[in-house]
């Protein structure tokens, strides 16, 4: 058929200058190959922008982190395809080093009609909780008029260097975090109430 796919892909350090970028594409089949056609990028000199990604179901908003600069970025298509604005501020990592961004995710419904309540989940493995350095979190945000707001309080990983929130998976009223550190190996999932579900 005629129909076309929409992805975005990030490439941290990929450049031979060491710079670090994200890329919005769009895909097709022509005859019997898929061709591919760039319709977004941002890129950074220094950084690892597009060490994680993420895209709404409906193709119209990217999420892309950094974790070595501990920020995030997001941009909506608006107008034309190959018009991508910034979608507000989100605020920076506790440190320069507490890595946020180092797992994106994003929900919003194909059918929202307004970019207010788009909802992103982000991680932040390298957060120092008091007594418990590098225990990390998940802080989930809500985009409402121009702001991006904490709808929860952060998930906080319960022990000493467990980098929690270096995977990140948000899914409509219910988001699933999973902790970064392999010698713990927890996963645990929370429902917007912040109530465990699920724990292993």
């Amino acid at each position: 058929g005629s129909s076309t796919i929409r992805a975005v892909a990030g490439a941290p350090g990929a450049t031979d200058s060491g710079a670090s970028l994200f890329r919005v594409v769009k895909g097709g089949v022509s005859g019997t190959s898929w061709v591919w056609t760039t319709l977004f990028e941002v890129n950074v000199a220094v950084g690892a922008l597009g060490t994680s990604v993420a895209m709404s179901a409906d193709g119209t908003i990217v999420v892309a982190g950094d974790p070595a600069n501990s920020q995030v970025c997001v941009y909506y298509n608006s107008g034309s395809e190959i018009t991508w604005t910034a979608l507000g501020t989100v605020p920076a990592g506790t440190t320069s080093t507490s890595e946020l961004g180092q797992s994106v995710s994003i929900d919003r419904a194909a059918t929202a009609s307004s970019l207010n309540g788009t909802m992103i989940a982000v991680g932040e493995p390298g957060y120092d909780a008091p007594g418990r350095p590098g225990a990390g979190r998940v802080i989930v945000y809500e985009y409402s008029n121009g702001t991006w707001l904490t709808v929860l309080n952060p998930v906080v990983g319960s022990a000493e260097n467990e980098n929690f929130g270096e995977t990140v998976v948000l899914s409509g009223t219910e988001w699933f975090v999973a902790a970064g550190s392999r010698d713990l190996g927890r996963i645990a999932v929370y429902s917007t109430t912040e109530v465990p579900v699920a724990a292993t």
